[in-house]
C-alpha cells in the first residue's frame, strides 16, 4: 500500500479514493477563514491528503510521534 500513498500523493486522488475504502471526505467539515485571498477547495484538499494519510498510517498501526525539544531526540 506504500505505492498507493505515493501515486494518491502524485495524482492529487486521495487513498481512500484510490484504494475504494470509505472516505475521510465524508467526515471532515471544515470551518476556515481564508486570508490574503486563499483559496478555501485547495485548502481542503490539501487537508484532506494530510488527514488520508493519517488514516491510513493508523490502520497500519503506526502511531503517530510528537518530537519535542526543539525536535532532539
Amino acid at each position: 500500500m506504500p505505492e498507493l500513498v505515493a501515486i494518491a500523493w502524485a495524482t492529487g486522488a486521495t487513498v481512500a479514493e484510490l484504494a475504494g475504502t470509505g472516505t475521510v471526505a465524508e467526515r471532515v467539515e471544515c470551518a476556515a477563514r481564508a486570508t490574503n485571498h486563499a483559496d478555501m477547495d485547495s485548502m481542503r484538499e490539501a487537508l484532506l491528503h494530510f488527514l488520508d494519510l493519517d488514516d491510513y498510517l493508523s490502520g497500519q498501526a503506526i502511531p503517530a510521534t510528537v518530537l519535542s525539544g526543539g525536535g532532539k531526540r
